[in-house]
């Protein structure tokens, strides 16, 4: 899906539309890096990072799309929004100095995320190629607690996602998730009311989607949440999203 078509119309509206491109570099001061955690994290050698200025509006990071550099806030103020397939957004958020965007660059994955220049902003910049050499080898403790971390920002974003759309698509997704990391069918034995918190719903509201799903034949017509047929669990999920999707 060309992410372009589904961002907000507000933003463009607000800040208009601006590519970020290499042009406006300035090379920090000495003092400058030295005063950075990037700077100090060079030393003995120089910073590779370059700090560049952006005017409001400009578009840092391309949801959909592997970065082709990371981005370090120094100073200004960074929105990130995420959009679904059916063009509804999903997250927004501020990120100011301190923040570091497009770390996905370590793994040449496209971003879940697109990244705007809320206000003015100061930023350093560093290509994806030359990130990848300044961070080094993964295979040290360092490294392998960076993987993890990142693993855990992607688990998130899932996370995110699964509280979106309506209460059927938001309860299947949960349970095939459940079942994909468990590997069994096991009945749930979770309270209505600790599970209808879990995913962001009135404990009435959860027993209708349940109601749902046993007429669909994807869970068992007992007490406890048991999954008795996950394809029929998934299409479910799926026909509720699409009619949400139609209903816009």
């Amino acid at each position: 899906m060309d992410m372009n078509n589904h961002r907000h119309p507000l933003l463009h509206r607000l800040m208009g539309v601006k590519h970020a491109s290499p042009a406006d570099v300035k090379m920090t001061t000495v003092n400058e890096c030295a005063a950075c955690s990037l700077g100090r994290a060079s030393n003995p050698g120089p910073c590779p990072f370059h700090d560049v200025h952006r005017p409001a509006g400009t578009i840092l990071l391309q949801q959909g799309e592997p970065p082709a550099c990371v981005w370090f806030v120094r100073h200004g103020t960074v929105l990130i929004t995420s959009v679904s397939e059916s063009g509804d957004e999903t997250f927004c958020a501020l990120r100011g100095p301190g923040s570091m965007l497009g770390m996905e660059a370590l793994r040449g994955r496209p971003t879940d995320y697109e990244a705007w220049a809320l206000s003015d902003v100061v930023m350093c910049r560093l290509d994806t190629a030359n990130f990848r050499s300044w961070v080094g080898d993964r295979g040290t403790p360092m490294g392998a607690m960076l993987e993890i971390a990142l693993d855990e920002a992607a688990q998130r974003h899932d996370e995110r996602l699964a509280l979106a759309g309506r209460s059927v698509t938001r309860v299947a997704r949960f349970l095939l998730e459940r079942r994909r990391i468990e590997g069994c069918d096991q009945p749930l034995h979770v309270e209505k009311q600790v599970l209808a918190r879990m995913l962001g719903m009135r404990a009435e509201t959860l027993s209708r989607a349940l109601h749902r799903l046993r007429q669909g034949g994807a869970i068992a017509d007992e007490r406890h949440v048991r999954v008795v047929d996950p394809d029929a669990l998934a299409q479910l999920a799926a026909g509720e999203e699409a009619e949400a999707a139609e209903a816009q």
